[in-house]
Order: C-alpha cells, then sequence, then structure tokens
C-alpha cells in the first residue's frame, strides 16, 4: 500500500508550525506513524481530511521551509557503541546534526541523511560542519595530551615580540622556525580522521621540548644585554626602512652600518652618552641629538658656536669612532667636523657673522647693516666714499664661507670674504639703494607687529 506520508514526514509535520494549521491531520499523525489509503478508508476519513492528504506534498513542503541548521551547536560525533537514535526518522547515529524551527524554536537531533531528504542543507554545508566537528574532536584529544597547546601556537611570534630588546636572527629565526614546523604538524593532525597519531604525537612533544630549551637560552640573552644601548627594543624597527631592519636584525645589535639608520630619538641620545670618548678626544660637545632635527655641537675653537649636522650624515661619517668599532681613540679632522655640520642656530649665526666680521671686514667697505633669519638674508651696508649702498647676501652662502673663514684662520682669508662680497654686488637685485632699503626694512618690521614677532 502507498505511503500518503512516511515516519520522517511525519515526525518533522509534529513538530513544524505549519501542523497548526491542519487539526485533523495532527490528529491522525499523532495516531499513527505513517498514513496510508487503507488507514484513511478504514477509519472513514472525511472530504476534508482527505482534501487535505491531497495537498500534502505543499504541506511538508511549507514544514522543511521552516527548520534549519541549529548553528548555536556543533556536531556531536558519537562512537560506535554510543549511537542515539535520530528524532526525525528513527534510526541510530552517530554523527548528530541540531536543526531548529525558525518559528516555534523546536530543535530536533537528526543526521545528514534526513537533513538532505528534507533539503534543510546542501551536502557541501553539511560536510563542512561535519569536517569542523572532527577537527575539533582532534583538538580535545591533543589538548588533552598537550595542555594550552592551541594558544601557545597562536600565541608563538607574541614571546619575541615582548621581549625588552630585540632578538637576533640566529635566535629569533630558529624559534620561528620550530613554530611553524609545529603549526604544520598540529594542522595536520587535525585533519586526521583517526585517533591515534603516535609519530605526531611524538615530534610535538619533541618540538615543545626544544622551543623551551630555546626560550630559556633567549630569556639569558635578553638579561645579558638589557642594559647595552646598542641593544635596542623592537619598537626601533617601526621607522627604519627595510634595509636598516634586516641589518639590525642579522646583526643583533647597533652597529656603524645601523647607527646612522636609527629615526628613535631616544636610543640615540643613550647612545651619544654612553659612547663619547670620541667627543672628548676631539673636545666636541654634543648638546643635542635627535635623528630627525640632527645633530647639535659645539667644537671647544668656537665655544660659543653651536653647529648643526643632518645625523644620518653625521653617524655614517663618525659611527665607527663613535662605537669605537676598532677600540682605538680617533682624532677626526677639525675641518671635516666643522664641514658636516652647518650654523643654523640664530645666535649662534648671529655670533659667526660678527665675529667674521671682526676678523676681517674692520677696514673694509662692508659692513653688517641687519641680519634677517627669517628671510634668509643679510644686509650690509656698502661705504663708496660719499655715497652708500645696500647689499643683499643670501644667508646660506654667507655662513658656509663664513664658518670656513672663523674656524680655520689664514693669510687668505680677508682677500675670499672680499672676493664673494664683491661677487654678491654683481648679481642683480642685489644692490640697493638707502631709501629702497629703509622702506623694505619698515614694511618687514610692519610684518613682524602683525605677527606677534
Amino acid at each position: 500500500m502507498k505511503k500518503l506520508i512516511i515516519k520522517k514526514e511525519r515526525n518533522l509535520l509534529l513538530f513544524s508550525d505549519v501542523i497548526n494549521d491542519y487539526p485533523l491531520l495532527k490528529i491522525r499523525l499523532e495516531k499513527h506513524t505513517t498514513i496510508d489509503e487503507q488507514i484513511l478508508k478504514k477509519e472513514k476519513a472525511t472530504e476534508e481530511e482527505l482534501n487535505i492528504y491531497r495537498m500534502r506534498n505543499d504541506i511538508v513542503t511549507q514544514a522543511k521551509n521552516e527548520w534549519q541548521i541549529d548553528t548555536s551547536r556543533s556536531v556531536d560525533l558519537l562512537p560506535d557503541d554510543k549511537k542515539v537514535t535520530c528524532e526525525v526518522c528513527g534510526r541510530p547515529i552517530k554523527n548528530v546534526f541540531y536543526i531548529k524551527n525558525s518559528i516555534n524554536q523546536n530543535c530536533l537531533r537528526t543526521g545528514s541523511e534526513c537533513i538532505r531528504h528534507f533539503a534543510i542543507a546542501e551536502k557541501q554545508h553539511l560536510d563542512n560542519l561535519l569536517k569542523n566537528a572532527k577537527r575539533l574532536k582532534r583538538r580535545e584529544e591533543i589538548e588533552h595530551i598537550f595542555p594550552g597547546i592551541d594558544l601557545r601556537i597562536y600565541q608563538w611570534s607574541n614571546f619575541i615580540d615582548e621581549q625588552p630588546i630585540i632578538i637576533n636572527d640566529t635566535l629569533s629565526k630558529k624559534y620561528f622556525e620550530l613554530g611553524d614546523l609545529l603549526s604544520s604538524i598540529y594542522g595536520a593532525f587535525l585533519k586526521q580522521e583517526n585517533n591515534s597519531d603516535k609519530d605526531s604525537e611524538d615530534e610535538i612533544r619533541r618540538i615543545l621540548n626544544e622551543s623551551d630549551e630555546l626560550i630559556d637560552e633567549i630569556l639569558k640573552y635578553v638579561k645579558s644585554h638589557i642594559d647595552d644601548v646598542l641593544y635596542p627594543p623592537s619598537r626601533i624597527f617601526r621607522q627604519m626602512e627595510p634595509q636598516g631592519v634586516a641589518w639590525l636584525k642579522q646583526d643583533g645589535y647597533i652597529t656603524p652600518r645601523t647607527l646612522f639608520r636609527i629615526r628613535d630619538d631616544e636610543v640615540a641620545q643613550k647612545i651619544f652618552e654612553k659612547y663619547d670618548a670620541f667627543f672628548n678626544t676631539n673636545r666636541i660637545t654634543i648638546l643635542n641629538v635627535s635623528p630627525k632635527h640632527g645633530v647639535d655641537y659645539r667644537i671647544k675653537r668656537q665655544a660659543n658656536i653651536i653647529l648643526t649636522a643632518p645625523y644620518g650624515i653625521f653617524c655614517k661619517k663618525y659611527g665607527a669612532e663613535i662605537l669605537r668599532v676598532n677600540d682605538i681613540e680617533t682624532i677626526a679632522s677639525e675641518r671635516d667636523l666643522v664641514g658636516v655640520g652647518k650654523v643654523i642656530e640664530y645666535r649662534s649665526l648671529e655670533s659667526l657673522i660678527y665675529i667674521m666680521q671682526d676678523l676681517y671686514l674692520k677696514e673694509s667697505p662692508y659692513t653688517i647693516e641687519e641680519l634677517y633669519y627669517e628671510y634668509n638674508e643679510v644686509y650690509f651696508v656698502v661705504n663708496n666714499g660719499l655715497s652708500r649702498e645696500y647689499l643683499k647676501v643670501e644667508l646660506p652662502g654667507l655662513e658656509a664661507i663664513a664658518r670656513e673663514l672663523v674656524y680655520f684662520k689664514g693669510t687668505e682669508n680677508k682677500k675670499k670674504i672680499h672676493v664673494f662680497l664683491d661677487e654678491c654686488r654683481k648679481k642683480p637685485g642685489n644692490v640697493t639703494s638707502r631709501a629702497d632699503y629703509l622702506f623694505m626694512k619698515e614694511q618687514r618690521e610692519a610684518n613682524s607687529r602683525r605677527s606677534g614677532f
């Protein structure tokens, strides 16, 4: 006899919300596990009830559309001797899925065959759920053997990142290689179906033991170098270019080839403070060190003048001497020390130019009238007998020649500055009358007042 409603359809319908729309069908299903024509004929079903059975396919479709995979529960994997009964078809199952009614919130445990029968989920989705469940089961098994292993793998790289100083490539690469190997074996272990894998367990145990020994070695390394300024914190990598990062990791500490690449003010300042033998030998006073703003320093010969050199250029030139690579005191060329820097600070610049005037322009037609620092200009008064002119000179050019003449006196210096100023007079627009100069000066002073200077 042809079944009108089979057992799995009957069970799904009874837990679905749509059954409440068909009370006659509900009564019949509660009484029988399956429905066929013989039962309806024997129990004298009314025409109204028969009409319901004629549209049973639509009712079952509506019922199955109410159900979906219960995402709040994972698949239960049971051993063969602990199978449970599917609440849809009544057969024993060991891979237990859970479905939930989206309307009345009823839940049923079932197997993959019933889910596919009612098209509640696609096969690929079920396969993925089952795969994830098996993986989770394997994780539980290996976690029992190696407590905390999953978290340890997840946080593996944090150990190196959290160290107060950079760890050299010899140690860090070995540590990361162990982590990659452990992660690979662990991942393969989770994918396997069988419950026992002695070889993988032994390899995981070996890696964990080796990594524990390596961690102790790294901690000893940190302890022995934590107070050495040449072993900086890992934050130093953030502003360094890739080549500098690679070399610093390779060396494990700051060397001449990485000193000039540093962009961290605090690290640079500590190095200059500790490694000061080169500066003391060459009678250099370091005033400030900043990879961004440069190195401010004085040379004893002109102690009232501050020189500023770009940090990178200064350290590239004198890095080996500062760090005493050969442990030999180095006497640097004073001309080089002066040449690597410039006089930028206002008071030092003013001192430099006026010292030059006192040395070489006392009996000259050229006299400094005004230094316009913010305009990068210096104006000279030029006395030509009865007439007076005003000469504009670009400050950078004047600073360069003044620095040379003040630091290094010579018989030709007076001639050099006069030739320089004479050349400036020949350039169009550099010479102006007294009236034009006073007008320009008044305008600049007015601008300064408006700007609050």
